[in-house]
């Protein structure tokens, strides 16, 4: 009787043998992390259509608008004029656009000169954003800047507006010049 059972447990221990000589899996886990950060980034103008002005790109974030005739040769009264300079705008959270003048209007360069009617020696502009579906403007005179609020990400084209009137008291001869700043920050 001890002979049969012999050859039942020799079978038996090779199996047994063979599953504890077996690795075990082991699992792990990576766990990938990245953050992106809040921005916003403007591009050089990508285009501008304008009358009685010109647009120059001076660097990546800066340019100039020219009025080819500020005043007219007759009677020396503001001619219009008008612009529109489109920047490639993306911000990827939300954001606020700030567009003000510097000096609240064109103003003449140089010493003032003592105003006899009906001379002027500053001459405020209608000046404006649109920015996807908002669009605000004011004039440049009222002392606030123009701000539009975003609630989230946004990119396209950003276009700074810039609208002179005709007519009213006539210009001092001189260089009339204004810095217009445009902010596109990541809103806090």
């Amino acid at each position: 009787m001890i002979r049969p059972l012999l050859p039942a447990a020799l079978v038996l221990f090779p199996a047994a043998a063979l599953a504890q000589s077996q690795p075990q899996p082991v699992t792990a886990h990576l766990d990938l992390i990245g953050e992106a950060p809040a921005a916003c980034l403007m591009k050089p103008p990508a285009g501008t259509s304008g009358t009685n002005a010109s647009f120059d790109p001076v660097s990546s974030g800066t340019g100039r608008i020219r009025i080819d005739q500020l005043a007219s040769l007759n009677d020396a009264t503001p001619l219009a004029a008008a612009i529109q300079v489109a920047l490639p705008v993306i911000c990827n959270a939300p954001h606020r656009i700030i567009l003000r003048s510097g000096n609240g209007g064109l103003r003449r360069e140089g010493a003032a000169v003592a105003s006899v009617a009906p001379f002027r020696q500053l001459l405020p502009y209608r000046l404006g954003i649109r920015w996807g579906s908002d669009q605000t403007d004011r004039n440049t005179d009222d002392g606030t800047p123009i701000v539009i609020d975003a609630s989230g990400p946004r990119s396209g084209e950003l276009a700074v507006l810039f609208t002179l009137a005709s007519g009213g008291a006539p210009l001092v001869a001189g260089n009339y010049t204004d810095e217009i700043v445009l902010e596109v920050q990541v809103a806090d």
